[in-house]
């Protein structure tokens, strides 16, 4: 049964993967999250079967069965990535031993599956808007002669185009996957785990806002053709490093106030 159940999880996890939905997304916004079950392999460890099955939760499995299908159904991934990631947990709790915080441990395989670039694109515009924005009153304030018209910008005669490449939508889910672990190893258990991965939304917005205004400056120092190339994916690498280490930072400043308020 344990055998069969599992390869059964195996057949819905490529179910939902070869969906055209995910398909047709480009490679770089969806397989390099497939890290993140290693990553939730890697951080659920030591894994030891039972030597006896626990009682099935019901409905706990009656409910990622319920999600999964109106996911598939209604060609709508989060639903159908938290219903995989709940019978995953069923399945984890029945025959294993471990990982012992199994709701901060599940935030690992629901944030590797893709569904902020299928199912939140309005999040990638208003994050592209929103950038626009900030970057045009931070240039006003340098004494820069700027008009921006949505996500256009016009900055002393040199055009800057917030693209949906610019959008965030490989920064947000790299960012929350990433911050997963992070809050994993210093806050699993602890109830201000869930606090940490709302502020990671946010945290991704200012690191996505930060790429924007970073690479307009370059633009207007060395020209649009080096920021729109080399600077461009390097610049968002560098980006994505300096918010991985606010994450830690982040989840160090609350880990102490956690055990201050005895909560560990």
């Amino acid at each position: 049964m344990r055998a069969a159940s599992g390869f059964a999880l195996i057949l819905l996890w490529a179910l939902v993967w070869s969906r055209p939905m995910v398909q047709r997304l480009p490679v770089d916004n969806s397989w390099p999250l497939l890290l993140g079950f290693v990553l939730a392999y890697w951080l659920g460890r030591p894994w030891r079967l039972r030597a006896t099955p626990a009682k099935p939760t019901a409905p706990l499995l009656a409910l990622g069965v319920i999600l999964f299908a109106f996911g598939l159904l209604g060609e709508l991934l989060v639903l159908a990535a938290i219903g995989w990631t709940l019978l995953l947990v069923g399945w984890v709790a029945r025959y294993c031993e471990g990982p012992r915080h199994r709701g901060a441990w599940a935030m690992l395989p629901l944030f590797s599956f893709p569904w902020i670039a299928t199912d939140f694109t309005a999040l990638g515009w208003q994050f592209r808007l929103s950038g626009a924005w900030i970057a045009e009153g931070l240039f006003t304030a340098l004494g820069f002669s700027i008009h921006r018209e949505g996500t256009l910008l016009d900055i002393q005669g040199l055009p800057v185009a917030i693209e949906p490449a610019c959008a965030g939508m490989n920064l947000l889910p790299a960012l929350l996957l990433t911050g997963a672990a992070v809050g994993y190893l210093f806050l699993a258990g602890q109830s201000r785990f869930w606090l940490f991965i709302g502020l990671l939304v946010p945290l991704a917005w200012l690191a996505n806002t930060l790429r924007i205004c970073v690479i307009t400056a370059v633009a207007l120092t060395w020209g649009s053709q080096f920021a729109s190339g080399f600077f461009h994916t390097w610049g968002a690498l560098l980006v994505l490093g300096i918010m991985f280490g606010a994450c830690i930072g982040l989840a160090k400043v609350l880990r102490p106030a956690l055990k201050s308020a005895h909560f560990a």
